[in-house]
């Protein structure tokens, strides 16, 4: 016997008095059928909490954002002279520094303080090829991460400090900043530099922009004068530009 229930009786819970009232409908032969679905999980197909927040986010993000960083806090303690055990020292001024920061930012800087190297027992390092403001921002680099708003000197200065010291993130930023900003009057300095420390990347770099702008540079002072300072630098220089223009 099949049972014409309505959709709501058939989704509502039926109580007891319910049944017993329609107990012809439900009780056929005193006898109570009940059709029923079964699902069977095999173990945990999905888990995972989707999101979960407590009060407003929002205003969370923002009391967080009050506190400092770990980067914030070191360089507090390096300005501070916190428990510095070492110092760089410029011509014009020393810089008190920690020789665990530095060794963890710095494979050139490990070395030192690992070996039994003079500034290991001297706890200061002399630094007389780089000037004071160049210091300073490499330890705000090494400290914090975070590098101030590069101008062509800084960025030039900054970025022999990162080959010097093997820092290649901090070099990495330097570069970048340098190619974006070529010039025919820096280009040449650039390439200079780039082939004093051995950086074909960048090296390569300056040469395709000078066979782009080969009519303004070639007459210009810096490239006289380069030609006669690094000839070999000048003469694979040209060459580099002659055969970029057989590519075209």
């Amino acid at each position: 016997m099949s049972l014409n229930l309505s959709l709501s009786e058939r989704e509502a819970p039926q109580s007891k008095a319910h049944l017993m009232q329609r107990r012809t409908a439900f009780l056929t032969d005193d006898v109570l059928t009940l059709q029923c679905e079964f699902t069977f999980s095999s173990g945990i197909e999905f888990e995972r909490v989707e999101k979960t927040e407590f009060g407003k986010s929002a205003a969370t993000e923002r009391e967080i954002a009050l506190f400092p960083s770990v980067g914030e806090d070191l360089m507090s303690m390096q300005k501070d002279g916190v428990l510095c055990d070492t110092k760089l020292r410029t011509s014009a001024e020393a810089f008190p520094a920690h020789t665990v920061v530095l060794s963890a930012r710095s494979p050139v800087f490990r070395a030192m303080f690992s070996n039994d190297m003079r500034e290991k027992s001297n706890n200061f390092v002399d630094i007389t090829d780089l000037e004071a403001d160049t210091v300073r921002r490499l330890l705000l680099y090494v400290y914090s991460d975070t590098l101030e708003v590069l101008d062509w000197e800084s960025a030039r200065n900054l970025y022999v400090a990162a080959d010097k010291y093997d820092i290649n993130s901090l070099k990495y930023k330097c570069v970048l900043y340098l190619k974006q900003n070529l010039q025919v009057s820096n280009c040449c300095s650039v390439l200079e530099m780039a082939d004093r420390h051995q950086d074909t990347d960048m090296k390569r770099t300056v040469q395709d922009f000078m066979a782009v702008l080969e009519d303004e540079f070639l007459f210009s002072d810096d490239w006289i004068e380069l030609e006669k300072n690094i000839p070999k630098l000048a003469t694979e220089t040209l060459r580099s530009i002659l055969l970029n223009k057989r590519k075209v």
